[in-house]
């Protein structure tokens, strides 16, 4: 699996967690444990993906 960022998280995402950078608004939408939200707009794709990522760590991505 690729993942979105530059330098690739620690934790690999989640199943059923996805991010998106949508070029037209510069936001991303995230899917995260079956709820969606939308953050943005950012300067680029990878400040876009770094909030993304960083609200999923906020939500539990990578706690076990």
């Amino acid at each position: 699996m690729q993942h979105a960022t530059e330098n690739a998280p620690e934790e690999p995402y989640e199943k059923g967690m996805h991010i998106i950078y949508d070029v037209l608004t510069r936001c991303a939408i995230i899917n995260f444990r079956g709820k969606m939200d939308i953050v943005g707009p950012f300067p680029g794709r990878g400040a876009a993906v770094a909030a993304a990522e960083a609200l999923c760590r906020k939500k539990g991505w990578g706690k076990r």
